[in-house]
């Protein structure tokens, strides 16, 4: 697993906030506790944007059960600005067994 994704898991467990993507208030809650984390000088490496993408495209394929090209396509209409990197992202998660 990448050693960025162990880290994450790690300070989310001592924070207390759960590692849910199933709804838009969990991912919110990970979010904002990688923001805050990062803001007080913890160095994740995660761009807000990437975090974003990353839980974007696990949340259409995996919660909804979007195909690919179905998922990309909501990304293009919902977030174009990061629409371009999801299969960027899709090997992220693929390689941490997240899809």
């Amino acid at each position: 697993m990448d050693t960025r994704l162990v880290v994450l898991n790690r300070l989310l467990e001592t924070l207390a906030v759960p590692v849910d993507m199933t709804s838009i208030d969990a991912r919110k809650k990970m979010q904002k506790a990688v923001y805050l984390a990062q803001a007080s000088g913890l160095k994740l490496g995660y761009a807000p944007q990437w975090f974003e993408l990353l839980s974007s495209v696990h949340f259409l394929r995996k919660v909804r059960g979007l195909p690919t090209p179905d998922a990309n396509a909501v990304l293009l209409k919902e977030k174009p600005e990061v629409a371009p990197f999801a299969d960027r992202a899709a090997e992220a998660l693929g390689a941490a067994q997240l899809l």
